[in-house]
C-alpha cells in the first residue's frame, strides 16, 4: 500500500558528512580530492559547503595547495567569501576535524544524498506530469534522462599528468614478495593440488597477521567469497587454527553464504554492500573458485571473461585491496588457467600449484607484472584431527599445507605422441573440460565428470581420424595417467580421496 509523502520531511542530506569531508581536505590537501572525481559542488546540500568545495576544486586546477588562507583568498577573489559564511565558517569546519579521515566514504554519503534529492524532484515532476496530461512517452523520457545522467560520471577520470609529477610508490605487500595490495592475483591448479588449502591458509594469515610460511604478512580484514561448501571450509579453517595455534574467533575474517555472480555487473553493488557492512575496508578478497563465482556466462568467451575482469576491477578500485582468484587449470593446457586468455592479460600476478606422484605440492610464479618473481615454494598436505568424531565414532580430520624444502621436480622424458594420438588425447581432455563446467554450473562436483567413449570417437572422426584406427588410439587413452575406463565412460581417477585431504574444490 502506498502512503502519501511526509510534506514536512527535510530533503535527504548529511551536513556532518559534508563538514567532515571538507575538514579532511583541509588536513590532507588536494590528495583527498584524487579519488572523488565524481563529486560536484551541487552535490552538497548546504550552500556555504558548495562554495567552499568549489574554491577547493579551483585551487587544485591551478596546482595550488588547499588550506584556510588559500581557500579564503579564492572565495574573496570570486566575491563569495561572505556568502560562504566568512572566515568564521572556515574556522568552524577546521575546529571539527574528524578522528578518522575518510574523505572517500564521506564523499559517497554526500553523493548518495544528492542522488536521493534528484530522485525526489523527479518523483514530483512525474506526479505533476501524470496528473496534468503528460503522455506515457514523456514521463518515460524523464526517467530515462535521469537514469543516463546518474550512470555517467560528471567528471572523467581520464586526465594527463606531466611525467615528472608521477608519484613513485614502493610496493605495498600484503604478503611479502607474494601478494601486493591493490592488485589482482590468481592461483591455478588441477583438482586436488591444494588450491583451497592455500587460500584458507593465506586468508587466515592476513586476518591474524601471522607469517605465511616464513613470509611477513600485513594484518587486515579479509573477505572470503566461497562458491559452496561452508561446512567444508569451516573444517579447513579449524584445522589451520589447530595447526598454527592461532585463534580466528575474533579475527576480521568474513565468509560469504553464497557465491558472487561476477559476469553480471548488476550483482556487484550487492557484493559491495555486503563488504561495506563489515565496517572496515578489506585488505584482501578471495574468490574460491573463480568458476563458482563466475555466474551463468562462458569462461571461454572473451566477452564474458571481460565482464568478469571489469567487475573485479570495480571491486579492487573501490577498496584498493588484494584480489585473489582461486582457479582451475585447463585440461588441454595445464600450465595456464582455464577459459579465455583475456584473464591472464589482466592479472598482476599468477601462481601455479602442482602436486606430483609423491604428494609434494609445488608453487611457482608464472606471471609477475612489476617485480622479480618470488622464489618457488613446496608443501605437503597434512591431516589435522579436529577433536570431534562423526556418528560412527571416527575422528573427523581436515587438511592443511605444511611447508617443506623446495626441490626441483624430477624430470622424466616426455613420451612423444603421434598426430592422431595427440588428436584423440586433446578431444578427450576437451570433453572432460566441457562436462566439468556443466557440472559446476549446476552446483555439482566437477570431479564426477564422465565422458562417453562413443563421444570421443565421434568427435575424433569428425576431425579426420580414420574410424578403422580408433581401437589403437582407444588403448592409448586407457593408459593415460589420471584416466580410468568404466564402460561406456572415461572417468577421472580418484586421488587421495580418503581422510578429507582432497577436499580442494
Amino acid at each position: 500500500m502506498l502512503t502519501a509523502p511526509n510534506q514536512t520531511a527535510q530533503p535527504p542530506q548529511d551536513i556532518d558528512a559534508e563538514r567532515q569531508f571538507l575538514a579532511a581536505v583541509f588536513v590532507m590537501g588536494t590528495k583527498a580530492l584524487d579519488d572523488v572525481n565524481s563529486l560536484q559542488p551541487g552535490d552538497f546540500y548546504q550552500t556555504s559547503h558548495q562554495l567552499i568545495f568549489r574554491a577547493m576544486l579551483a585551487l587544485k586546477s591551478k596546482g595550488s595547495g588547499v588550506d584556510l588562507v588559500t581557500v579564503a583568498s579564492q572565495l574573496k577573489e570570486t566575491g563569495e567569501l561572505k556568502k560562504a559564511g566568512g572566515p568564521e565558517m572556515l574556522d568552524k569546519i577546521t575546529d571539527d576535524i574528524p578522528i578518522s579521515l575518510n574523505p572517500s566514504s564521506h564523499a559517497e554519503i554526500i553523493k548518495n544524498c544528492a542522488l536521493k534529492r534528484d530522485l525526489a524532484i523527479l518523483g514530483s515532476r512525474l506526479t505533476h506530469g501524470a496528473l496534468n496530461g503528460s503522455s506515457v512517452d514523456e514521463l518515460l523520457s524523464m526517467v530515462q534522462e535521469k537514469t543516463i545522467a546518474s550512470s555517467q560520471s560528471p567528471k572523467s577520470k581520464f586526465q594527463l599528468t606531466q611525467v615528472s609529477k608521477l608519484e613513485f610508490k614502493t610496493p605495498d605487500w600484503q604478503i611479502y614478495s607474494l601478494l601486493e595490495k591493490d592488485t589482482i592475483s590468481q592461483w591455478i591448479g588441477e583438482p586436488g593440488c591444494g588450491k583451497t588449502f592455500f587460500g584458507v591458509g593465506s586468508a587466515s594469515c592476513i586476518a591474524t597477521g601471522t607469517d605465511f610460511h616464513g613470509l611477513k604478512v600485513k594484518q587486515g580484514p579479509v573477505v572470503y567469497i566461497a562458491g559452496e561448501g561452508q561446512n567444508g571450509l569451516q573444517r579447513r579453517f579449524q584445522a589451520w587454527q589447530i595447526r598454527h595455534q592461532v585463534s580466528l574467533k575474533s579475527a576480521p575474517l568474513f565468509v560469504s553464504t553464497v557465491p558472487a555472480i561476477l559476469c553480471d555487473p548488476a550483482s556487484i553493488p550487492i557484493v559491495q554492500a555486503a563488504i561495506d557492512g563489515i565496517g572496515e575496508k578489506p585488505a584482501a578478497i578471495f574468490f574460491d573458485t573463480l568458476a563458482r563465482n563466475f555466474g551463468p556466462g562462458d569462461e571461454n568467451s572473451t566477452q564474458d571473461m571481460s565482464a568478469v575482469i571489469a567487475s573485479l576491477d570495480e571491486i579492487r578500485s573501490k577498496y584498493h585491496c588484494a584480489i585473489v582468484l582461486i582457479h582451475h587449470s585447463g585440461h588441454g593446457d595445464r600450465s595456464r588457467g582455464r577459459g579465455s586468455t583475456a584473464l591472464k592479460g589482466a592479472l598482476d600476478a599468477e601462481y601455479r600449484l602442482e602436486k606430483d606422484e609423491m604428494g609434494t605440492v609445488r608453487m611457482t610464479n608464472t606471471k609477475m607484472k612489476d617485480f622479480a618473481p618470488p622464489a618457488p615454494m613446496a608443501f605437503k598436505i597434512r591431516s589435522v584431527e579436529l577433536g570431534i568424531k562423526d556418528e560412527y565414532g571416527q575422528e573427523i580430520t581436515a587438511g592443511i599445507l605444511d611447508s617443506i624444502e623446495y626441490q626441483e621436480p624430477r624430470k622424466t622424458p616426455a613420451k612423444k605422441q603421434g598426430k592422431w594420438q595427440a588428436l584423440c588425447h586433446g578431444v578427450l581432455m576437451d570433453l572432460f573440460d566441457e562436462h566439468r563446467r556443466n557440472l559446476e554450473k549446476g552446483n555439482f562436483d566437477p570431479n564426477d565428470a564422465k565422458v562417453l567413449i562413443s563421444d570421443v570417437k565421434e568427435r575424433a572422426v569428425l576431425q579426420g581420424l580414420n574410424p578403422k584406427n580408433w581401437h589403437r588410439y582407444f588403448n592409448d587413452l586407457k593408459d593415460l595417467e589420471g584416466i580410468e575406463v568404466n564402460s561406456p565412460y572415461f572417468e577421472l581417477s580418484p586421488q587421495n580421496s580418503s581422510n578429507n585431504l582432497n577436499e580442494d574444490e
